[in-house]
Protein backbone atom coordinates (compact mmCIF):
# COMPACT_ATOMS: atom_id res chain seq x y z
CA UNK A 1 0.00 0.00 0.00
CA UNK A 2 2.82 2.09 0.71
CA UNK A 3 5.30 1.83 -2.08
CA UNK A 4 3.91 4.32 -4.22
CA UNK A 5 4.17 6.90 -1.69
CA UNK A 6 7.82 5.94 -0.06
CA UNK A 7 8.58 6.02 -4.18
CA UNK A 8 7.48 9.23 -4.30
CA UNK A 9 8.87 10.72 -0.95
CA UNK A 10 12.19 8.92 -1.67
CA UNK A 11 12.80 9.15 -4.90
CA UNK A 12 15.18 7.00 -6.30
CA UNK A 13 17.23 6.39 -2.75
CA UNK A 14 15.45 3.55 -1.18
CA UNK A 15 14.74 3.66 2.65
CA UNK A 16 17.22 0.95 4.31
CA UNK A 17 16.83 1.71 8.11
CA UNK A 18 13.79 -0.41 10.02
CA UNK A 19 12.74 0.39 13.24
CA UNK A 20 13.31 -2.69 15.76
CA UNK A 21 9.45 -3.77 16.36
CA UNK A 22 10.59 -5.13 19.87
CA UNK A 23 12.11 -2.37 21.27
CA UNK A 24 9.48 -0.28 20.09
CA UNK A 25 8.22 2.17 23.38
CA UNK A 26 5.89 4.49 22.33
CA UNK A 27 3.39 3.78 18.82
CA UNK A 28 0.37 5.49 17.53
CA UNK A 29 -1.14 5.51 13.96
CA UNK A 30 -1.73 8.26 12.19
CA UNK A 31 -4.98 9.08 12.01
CA UNK A 32 -5.15 12.37 10.78
CA UNK A 33 -2.46 15.32 9.53
CA UNK A 34 -2.79 19.31 10.05
CA UNK A 35 -0.73 21.90 8.86
CA UNK A 36 -1.34 24.94 11.39
CA UNK A 37 0.13 28.37 10.02
CA UNK A 38 2.17 29.88 12.24
CA UNK A 39 1.93 26.25 14.31
CA UNK A 40 3.20 23.60 12.60
CA UNK A 41 2.13 20.45 11.65
CA UNK A 42 0.09 18.38 14.04
CA UNK A 43 -0.50 14.36 13.36
CA UNK A 44 -3.47 12.99 15.75
CA UNK A 45 -4.21 9.63 16.43
CA UNK A 46 -4.96 7.30 19.00
CA UNK A 47 -1.59 6.28 21.39
CA UNK A 48 -1.32 2.05 20.73
CA UNK A 49 1.77 1.67 23.05
CA UNK A 50 3.51 3.49 25.73
CA UNK A 51 4.09 7.71 25.48
CA UNK A 52 5.93 9.98 24.05
CA UNK A 53 7.45 13.68 26.19
CA UNK A 54 8.46 16.81 23.83
CA UNK A 55 11.60 16.92 22.88
CA UNK A 56 11.74 12.78 21.76
CA UNK A 57 13.04 11.83 18.71
CA UNK A 58 10.57 9.99 16.66
CA UNK A 59 10.07 8.33 13.37
CA UNK A 60 7.82 8.13 10.87
CA UNK A 61 7.30 4.31 10.19
CA UNK A 62 5.25 2.07 7.58
CA UNK A 63 3.27 -0.77 8.78
CA UNK A 64 6.74 -3.15 8.36
CA UNK A 65 9.10 -0.57 10.01
CA UNK A 66 10.92 1.01 7.16
CA UNK A 67 11.71 4.66 8.60
CA UNK A 68 10.30 6.95 6.16
CA UNK A 69 11.94 9.93 8.30
CA UNK A 70 13.11 11.48 11.64
CA UNK A 71 11.97 14.44 13.70
CA UNK A 72 11.83 16.06 17.05
CA UNK A 73 7.74 16.07 19.08
CA UNK A 74 7.62 19.98 19.37
CA UNK A 75 4.36 20.13 21.74
CA UNK A 76 1.47 17.45 22.68
CA UNK A 77 -2.28 18.26 22.40
CA UNK A 78 -4.33 15.40 23.82
CA UNK A 79 -8.57 15.01 23.65
CA UNK A 80 -8.64 14.77 27.63
CA UNK A 81 -7.22 18.14 28.48
CA UNK A 82 -3.87 16.61 29.66
CA UNK A 83 -0.92 15.95 27.56
CA UNK A 84 1.39 14.94 30.43
CA UNK A 85 -0.79 12.12 31.44
CA UNK A 86 -1.35 10.20 27.95
CA UNK A 87 -2.14 6.55 28.11
CA UNK A 88 -3.37 3.74 25.86
CA UNK A 89 -6.07 4.42 24.01
CA UNK A 90 -5.72 8.16 24.36
CA UNK A 91 -6.55 10.48 21.09
CA UNK A 92 -3.34 12.81 21.02
CA UNK A 93 -2.12 15.39 18.41
CA UNK A 94 2.08 15.36 17.98
CA UNK A 95 3.33 18.88 17.00
CA UNK A 96 6.50 19.56 14.55
CA UNK A 97 7.56 22.84 14.14
CA UNK A 98 9.47 21.30 10.96
CA UNK A 99 6.66 21.47 8.14
CA UNK A 100 8.77 19.17 6.07
CA UNK A 101 7.16 16.47 8.51
CA UNK A 102 3.44 16.46 6.54
CA UNK A 103 5.29 15.75 3.06
CA UNK A 104 6.62 12.34 5.01
CA UNK A 105 3.67 11.62 7.14
CA UNK A 106 0.68 9.96 5.72
CA UNK A 107 -2.32 8.29 7.04
CA UNK A 108 -2.38 4.48 8.15
CA UNK A 109 1.70 5.25 8.78
CA UNK A 110 3.05 5.07 12.39
CA UNK A 111 4.86 7.58 14.89
CA UNK A 112 7.21 5.46 16.74
CA UNK A 113 9.69 5.58 19.52
CA UNK A 114 12.68 2.59 19.08
CA UNK A 115 15.54 1.25 18.82
CA UNK A 116 16.85 1.03 14.41
CA UNK A 117 17.94 -2.03 12.92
Amino acid sequence: MFKDIIAKIMGNKPPTEKINMESISFKMQIQDIFKIQNVGVVLTGVVAAGSVTVGKSVYIATNDGTIIHQDVVGFLESMNGNADLMAVGDDIGIGFKNKQVAHYAHRGMFLVVGETL
